[in-house]
């Protein structure tokens, strides 16, 4: 399991403030779409022990394949991936990131740049994804089965028990218990991403090299301080303002952690507190107030930023996997950033609850 989830670091990362920008963002995107017995008929399987048994398998089967992916943008990409004890390792096949290699050793993942011999820490897109959660809060139902690959396999269909919500479809080998073939869905239905395994092989023989940085090379890691937990009052003491968790949540979000980042180009330091409901995540950047072109009078109760499209937006909109809206609102002395996959009357609801 990788150390951070996605979204964790999304405004620190100084890696997708660079010229590869567009490369980088790329290459999450289609990462998004991969997750991280006897025979039966469909009426018969407990839909919840199935979605168990299948994120279990994926640390425990040893495979490879051949993976296509498709993201919401409409960009597709072909991949091979190996995967032994949890840890993966992903090369691109298809433009415009052929060669590229990404590896999970199951603390963290990597990107390969062989042309500086370095290892680059990435941020991890799943998460927000936590079993216990799903089950509180959303449906897993088996819906039938379908061939994927060649291979039986059983449609698991996960929707949340209070809609709007995020939801997924998921094609689970009826053999193997691994996910041979998924969909994620945004909250108004739109598909986020999509990725269908074309090939698969089963316990192949692996070099332990093809999970390991290769000897020599360096490794490439934001801040110590954007890595780790913080609390409320140590935020507020570091930042100087008042750290603050919004009075309203949707139904069924709790509180995944509070981090330090650093925004856009000029690298502002900012809380970041992040919230998760098993498929969906919400997040709440916070920093001192920086009077400058671009703030006007808005909406919900105090001053919204109304700058255009930049880096700071953007990667506001990758927090949430590049589909997702997002709300600034100035408070005396701070600025606060929302962001989530959520109905605009909701992601208002949050907003105007924050003191």
């Amino acid at each position: 399991m990788v150390a951070f989830g996605f979204g964790k670091t999304s405004y620190g990362q100084h890696e997708l403030l660079s010229r590869r920008y567009s490369v980088r963002v790329y290459i999450i995107a289609v990462l998004m779409a991969l997750l991280a017995a006897p025979c039966f008929s469909a009426q018969t399987v407990n839909a919840p022990e199935l979605l168990r048994k299948a994120y279990a398998a994926e640390k425990t089967t040893a495979y490879s394949a051949v993976v296509e992916v498709r993201t919401a943008g409409g960009t597709t990409a072909t991949m091979k991936v190996w995967s032994s004890r949890g840890r993966k390792r992903i090369e691109y096949l298809s433009e415009p990131v052929r060669g590229q290699i990404l590896i999970d050793d199951g603390r963290a993942l990597y990107r390969l740049n062989e042309a500086e011999k370095a290892a680059v820490w990435m941020p991890t897109p799943e998460g927000s994804e936590r079993l216990d959660l799903i089950f509180r809060n959303y449906k897993v139902t088996v819906e039938g089965t379908e061939d994927v690959a060649g291979r039986k396999a059983f449609l698991l269909r996960v929707t949340p028990k209070q809609p709007p919500g995020p939801s997924k479809r998921l094609w689970i080998d009826r053999e193997t218990k691994l996910i041979l073939r998924s969909e994620s869905f945004a909250s108004d239905g739109t598909l986020k991403t999509a990725s269908r395994m074309t090939s698969l092989t089963l316990n192949p023989k692996f070099s332990e090299g093809l999970f390991r940085i290769p000897e020599g090379w360096r490794i490439q890691k934001p801040p110590a301080d954007e890595q780790t937990r913080w609390t409320a009052s140590e935020l507020s003491k570091r930042l100087g303002i008042k750290i603050s968790e919004p009075g309203y949540l949707p139904p069924g979000f709790v509180l995944e952690g509070m981090y330090l980042v650093r925004m856009g180009m000029m690298r502002w330091e900012a809380a970041h507190i992040r919230y998760v409901d098993g498929l969906n995540s919400l997040s709440v950047f916070q920093r001192p107030l920086r009077q400058g072109p671009g703030q006007g009078r808005g909406r919900w109760g105090g001053w919204r930023w109304r700058g255009g499209r930049g880096p700071d937006t953007e990667q506001e909109a990758w927090a949430v996997g590049g589909v997702g809206r997002l709300i600034r609102v100035v408070r005396p002395g701070k600025m606060y950033i929302v962001v989530a996959d959520l109905p605009e009357k909701e992601l208002r609801k949050v907003a105007d609850s924050l003191p």
